[in-house]
């Protein structure tokens, strides 16, 4: 018993600063790996939360208008739970890093519900002008992917045209809606090719006006082999992210271990990939838009592996 008492004084209290941080971060901000001493020790804080979303799944009412008003004593329900799968939380006073867990996952289930109920209903209604809004947005959506650069201009930022596709498609298709009227068929004559030859892009917009030739092939967006300190870069630079955040995220795969192209492309592979990605969102480390330019980059990625 007296060991017992000397355990629980040396109990870990809660800090007065709510980290609204998940992981530790380059910018030094409060984060709950740091307050709960787990820098070297990733895995046990991954363990807390896993168990933690399971229980809330379980016993929280999960609806918009409800999640922050859950009952005090299902939190606590919760936080037993959580305690006898994670004996890391008898080290601190009342189990306090799973109440500030709940917290950020309640705040960004919340955000993403909203997301998506916001994004539904405009697709049941479409009409006939509305699909063909959609095709077009969705020919210039390819053509944005497509003309984002690679690790290389060898694979990355190239698409392999079959010409004599392509000339069949642009005769059948020449008298459809253009994006460029009649220059079209000039510029596709101008841009016609062998079978064999790989026709660099300079920009989305050169792609999205040849309606003649909407169906691309993507090669692999990591091309060959590429240097262990480039690779994660180099992806990144696919997706466009924007040079801070991209140097940022780099950085960040770097703590995950993700560090060579066989590791990012097991992680493109893992069944837990988007939970991982979602709990960098709900630390604050990644936005959503982040998270799901990550996810189409790496199901990309996972085509190819």
């Amino acid at each position: 018993m007296p060991s017992h008492d000397h355990g629980s004084q040396r109990r870990i209290p809660a800090p007065k600063v709510e980290a609204k941080y998940l992981y530790t971060n380059k910018a030094g901000k409060p984060s709950l790996q740091s307050q709960m001493g787990l820098q070297d020790d990733r895995s046990q804080l991954e363990a807390m939360t896993a168990a933690t979303r399971e229980a809330a799944v379980q016993h929280f009412d999960l609806r918009p208008s409800t999640y922050r008003e859950q009952r005090p004593e299902v939190l606590r329900t919760v936080k037993d739970l959580v305690a006898k799968e994670c004996a890391v939380l008898n080290r601190y006073e009342d189990g306090w890093p799973v109440s500030r867990y709940i917290q950020i996952y309640l705040k960004n289930l919340h955000v993403k519900k909203g997301q998506n109920s916001a994004r539904r209903p405009a697709s049941k209604s479409a009409g006939p002008r509305s699909k063909e809004r959609e095709v077009s947005k969705s020919q210039l959506a390819s053509a944005s992917k497509a003309a984002r650069p690679g690790p290389s201009r060898d694979s990355a930022g190239f698409i392999q045209r079959q010409a004599t596709e392509e000339a069949s498609r642009g005769r059948a298709q020449g008298r459809q809606t253009s994006l460029v009227g009649a220059k079209r068929d000039e510029d596709h004559n101008s841009t016609h090719v062998s079978a064999s030859t790989l026709t660099p892009l300079s920009s989305a917009h050169r792609l999205a006006s040849r309606e003649a030739s909407p169906e691309v092939e993507y090669y692999n967006p990591l091309g060959p082999k590429a240097h262990s300190r480039t690779i994660v870069s180099s992806f990144l630079a696919s997706l466009r992210i924007p040079g801070p955040d991209s140097i940022r995220i780099a950085e960040l795969f770097d703590m995950m271990g993700i560090q060579t192209q066989d590791y990012l492309e097991l992680f493109a592979t893992m069944e837990t990939r988007d939970e991982w990605l979602q709990e960098l969102v709900a630390g604050g480390e990644l936005t959503p838009i982040q998270m799901r330019l990550l996810r189409e980059g790496l199901d990309r990625v996972m085509r190819y592996v």
